[in-house]
């Protein structure tokens, strides 16, 4: 369930929200505008050109999200060759990119901007893929069947890095977890890094959830389906594997590049010190900024307070100004009319709880067992409050997102994609939420 909204006569259409400041920010929008970066990946020159980014809100066109999909869709399941060629290269370039962290600034720039296709391809298939394998397996089996099927191979086998956390957190020790994962808290920029005293809950958050149990067994219960479908899809049996590795490559792709990003950060700082500037305030210039003429200071602070990245025609600018309110007013209409909201249903079931929005990390230590977390997205690092939770809302998502993965891989009721649940509602209101129909709503204080 997208957003649409018109800005300079062009369609865009709201996707996800990741906060990134001007820096990297204007490195995505040189890798997405360079149709070499994306011939070998689908085998033609391609190239976003308008992109905005409001609120940390990034909003592609519709020719992207729609005709770009569609195509790539019908090109990746009507020939398993091209689904290789651009798995391969992604894996590829996700190599070279994590290697030049260590080389020079040029030199990760480069492979940084490579790599961004994989960051406008393996979010927009999740509608074409459920359609289309759920349209092959409707003319074998009925509906009820169908949808289960689908259900359980959304599921990736590959262990994403949150699985393969919650492994290591139980069998490896302290010192050694907190090297491996030192970049694990590191989001958009922001370096942290993990304290001892969370890992000590998180492992005792994961003994407590019967994680290794329930995941050897749900290992199974996807091996299984996945044979089950390939049976079903015959001489489309790849579509299982194309679908899989966009469930898997979805949020590894994020953790890819915040991985990057935590080891290029002490050659940023060096790069920030030259311009007599700190880290902090190096992310809110762009990349050409950072090489010519940097702007003020009181322009880099009124950017960490409020800013929108407008790309139109292969252009980026950064804007404060008015045009930074227009933007922010199409992205967020009013929400007085509505009296619940709407989205898809990532895993069934009916909860009614209290809400707890997330919007910093401070706000997951304030998740209680009775509570709903909402988020404009979920990420790896509110892994604690997803264990502790009650049920999930989220803004945005489809089968493929980091929230409908986790909701489904530990039976919590969830509903995602309903856009305004971080606006709508409020902490400490009570809402039920209806895992059967998608349904949110607001329910009378007790």
């Amino acid at each position: 369930m997208y957003e649409r909204l018109i800005f300079k006569n062009r369609n865009f259409i709201k996707t996800v929200c990741r906060p990134y400041a001007p820096f990297y920010s204007s490195l995505y929008f040189d890798g997405f505008k360079n149709p070499s970066n994306w011939e070998p990946y689908v085998g033609k020159p391609y190239a976003i050109r308008d992109l905005l980014i409001i609120d940390g809100h990034w909003c592609f066109t519709e020719a992207h999200i729609k005709n770009f999909a569609d195509e790539l869709g019908c090109l990746l399941i009507g020939d398993s060759r091209k689904f290789a060629q651009l798995k391969q290269v992604t894996l590829q370039q996700e190599e070279y990119l994590l290697a030049s962290a260590d080389d020079s600034i040029e030199e990760f720039v480069s492979a940084f901007e490579q790599y961004i296709p994989s960051i406008g391809i393996y979010f927009i298939l999740d509608t074409f893929l459920e359609n289309q394998i759920t349209s092959k397996f409707l003319e074998v089996c009925d509906k009820n069947e169908a949808q289960l099927l689908i259900e359980d191979i959304s599921l990736p086998l590959e262990d994403n890095i949150h699985i393969q956390e919650k492994l290591d957190v139980l069998s490896m020790s302290d010192e050694d977890f907190l090297v491996k994962y030192a970049w694990r808290q590191s989001r958009f920029g922001n370096i942290q890094h993990y304290e001892p005293a969370e890992v000590h809950q998180l492992r005792q958050d994961t003994l407590d959830d019967n994680f290794y149990e329930a995941y050897l067994h749900q290992k199974e219960c996807t091996k299984n389906s996945i044979e089950k479908a390939k049976h079903k899809l015959g001489k489309n049996a790849f579509w299982v594997d194309l679908l899989q590795f966009f469930v898997y490559y979805r949020t590894h792709r994020t953790d890819v590049v915040n991985l990057a990003i935590h080891r290029f950060a002490s050659q940023l700082e060096t790069l920030a010190h030259t311009k007599n500037l700190k880290y902090e305030q190096a992310l809110f210039c762009t990349y050409g900024e950072l090489r010519e003429q940097v702007p003020s200071l009181d322009v880099l602070r009124q950017r960490r307070e409020a800013h929108s990245c407008i790309g139109i025609d292969g252009k980026l600018v950064v804007s404060t100004s008015k045009e930074h309110s227009q933007l922010v007013n199409l992205l967020h209409p009013s929400l007085k009319e509505y009296q619940q909201l709407s989205g898809s249903v990532a895993f069934p079931g009916n909860v009614i709880g209290t809400v707890r929005i997330i919007k910093e990390m401070k706000d997951i230590s304030c998740i209680t067992e009775s509570d709903i977390l909402v988020a404009a997205m979920t990420t790896p690092n509110m892994l604690a409050g997803i264990i502790k939770c009650k049920g999930i809302v989220t803004d945005e998502g489809g089968i493929t997102c980091h929230a409908s993965i986790l909701a489904r891989e530990m039976k919590k009721v969830c509903v995602i994609g309903t856009k305004y649940a971080t606006r709508w509602l409020q902490n400490g209101e009570r809402v039920q939420i209806n895992g059967q129909t998608g349904k949110v709503t607001k329910l009378a204080s007790q």
